[in-house]
């Protein structure tokens, strides 16, 4: 009789709402130690096999083996103490690209902002070039994505998002940051205006801002012009990710809500109310799952079933009761088998996602 009650245990729980909490937690597969400052983001590379991550400051970027969990190699930034560091990598697994925010604005120079540029590594070829995607970038980058068909480099600065063209590297269009009601681009508050996350739909037709203005933006990727727009939030957004079907997309915000829009409505499917900020959302390569890392002492991350968005399970990332358990950045293996998280505490830990797999509705 044990099996028949744990079911109607998990059944009661998402009758009502609320997460499954030791039923199913993810456990560790492995943790990944060297960065010698705070995690900021994690990619994995196609065949699954390979990880980079980059850190804040002048701590290099990371190229770790999964197996047997070792850093295979560092590459060099451009960053300065205090900047923070974003990486990509190429869908083909070819190239590595590099950008770093900075940490205050530079002083112009012969009347001109100082250039946002970007390094590029051709990891084959053990080569690397540095281009400008921008003349007008004074924070630097703040994230940088490529394309699922790996066609389009988005490069993201606080007031400019530029869709670099990989073939012919050349910005093929520029989106202009929106500005907050009732302020000005000359204003020293940067808070005004600005980009803060970014997210591209699996065909690569379409792409996600969110901002400071509390509104997510639909574009076109191709030609960047603007489609629609998705009002709700109350405070700034800080996380966009599209379902795998490309129908969805899903944006966290400082509001410590998830708002789940339907694309063809423009409206909520469904808004799921956290604890704390959420800071890092992704859908699992299947589209089964959204995760959401959310603001508290144990680095929470949350998962939700995408048929009703309903809370099946949750667990915590970090057992260091501090501001170190916050998760800056998760992601899904390629084959959806394991979650990486990434966070202020140096760590990169990967959790296996067999068990809570087995709580998605059929």
């Amino acid at each position: 009789m044990r099996g028949p009650r744990i079911t109607l245990w998990i059944l009661l729980a998402l009758l009502a709402n609320k997460p499954i909490l030791a039923a199913a937690e993810p456990s560790p597969f492995d943790t990944l130690f060297g960065h010698q400052s705070p995690v900021r983001e994690v990619a994995f590379f196609p065949d699954g096999k390979q990880l980079v991550s980059a850190a804040i400051g002048e701590d290099p970027v990371r190229l770790w083996n999964l197996i047997p969990g070792e850093c295979r190699t560092t590459f060099k930034t451009d960053a300065s103490v205090g900047s923070v560091n974003h990486v990509a990598v190429s869908p083909d697994g070819y190239t590595l690209a590099i950008g770093s925010s900075n940490v205050e604005i530079f002083p112009e120079t012969d009347g001109k902002p100082r250039p946002c540029t970007l390094r590029l590594y051709d990891l084959y070829a053990g080569t690397n070039k540095v281009i400008v995607v921008s003349r007008d970038a004074p924070m630097g980058i703040d994230s940088v994505k490529y394309s699922p068909d790996g066609k389009t480099l988005a490069v993201m600065t606080r007031n400019q998002l530029i869709l670099w063209d990989v073939r012919t590297e050349q910005a093929r269009a520029t989106l202009e940051a929106p500005l907050r009601a009732n302020r000005s681009r000359k204003t020293s508050d940067m808070n005004a205006y600005g980009f803060t996350s970014f997210d591209m739909s699996r065909d690569s037709r379409l792409l996600a801002t969110g901002g400071y203005d509390h509104v997510v933006r639909l574009w076109d990727l191709a030609t960047g012009r603007a489609l629609t727009t998705f009002t709700g939030h109350e405070k700034k957004v800080n996380t966009i990710a599209f379902s795998p079907d490309g129908k969805t997309m899903a944006s966290g915000s400082d509001d410590k809500s998830v708002r789940v829009w339907s694309l063809a409505l423009v409206e909520p499917r469904a808004i799921l109310r956290f604890p704390g900020q959420v800071f890092s959302l992704a859908y699992s390569p299947g589209g089964e799952l959204l995760a959401i890392a959310f603001g508290s002492e144990k680095g929470t991350v949350t998962f939700c079933e995408t048929k009703a968005y309903q809370k099946l399970a949750s667990f915590n990332s970090s057992y260091a009761k501090s501001r170190l358990a916050r998760n800056y950045n998760i992601v899904f293996s390629p084959d959806g088998g394991l979650l990486a998280t990434c966070s202020a505490d140096r760590t990169i830990t990967f959790w296996k996602m067999a068990g809570i797999m087995k709580l998605v509705p059929r």
